[in-house]
């Protein structure tokens, strides 16, 4: 079997961007609904919470799996999965930490390439 660490890799910034494109449109596939009323929210005032989204690969043994995050944004569960702040009020869900439907293909594709191509290879 090839070495799929580098396109672990690949598809890990993959996602990444996508998780970041979830925050440019203010939510996919649903807009996000803000805090206090129904207008679309992009959760991206200061940035951090967006720029805290990153990646990790782990081969375990040959099956690679690949986790994305976020990290040191204490309301990024809240966000997430929403709830009560701690002043009473509450936070609807608008979970960003989604992957859409349409990064599954080239996901898909880019494994079966890197497959097909050490195959190739390795049957001249």
């Amino acid at each position: 079997m090839p070495d799929l660490g580098p396109v672990a890799e690949e598809i890990g910034e993959h996602m990444v961007n996508s998780v970041q494109r979830n925050f440019q449109a203010g939510g996919r596939p649903e807009t996000w609904k803000t805090k206090w009323n129904d207008a679309p929210s992009f959760l991206y005032e200061t940035g951090a919470l967006m720029n805290s989204i990153y990646y990790l690969t782990e081969d375990r043994g040959g099956d690679w799996m690949i986790y994305v995050s976020s990290f040191g944004v204490p309301y990024a569960g809240l966000h997430q999965f929403g709830g009560s702040t701690p002043t009473g009020g509450y936070i609807h869900p608008r979970p960003y930490l989604v992957i859409q439907d349409e990064d599954v293909p080239w996901i898909e594709e880019r494994v079966m390439e890197e497959i097909l191509t050490h195959f190739i290879k390795s049957n001249k």
